[in-house]
């Protein structure tokens, strides 16, 4: 629901927490998501002449 939009706070009331930091510990950004923004910044950087960045950690 979270990679369709959905906001934090519905989030929080469909799952029955009563805080937010325990709705975030069960949200796990989309690889591609992650990937994607890892793009845009590499593409930020190099349009200075910047080196490219890669995602790590998989």
């Amino acid at each position: 629901m979270a990679d369709a939009g959905v906001s934090l706070h519905v989030l929080q009331k469909v799952a029955g927490h009563a805080d937010s930091r325990t709705t975030e510990r069960y949200l796990h950004p989309d690889h591609s998501e992650v990937t994607g923004a890892g793009d845009k910044l590499s593409g930020l950087i190099r349009s200075r002449s910047g080196p490219a960045l890669r995602v790590v950690g998989e």
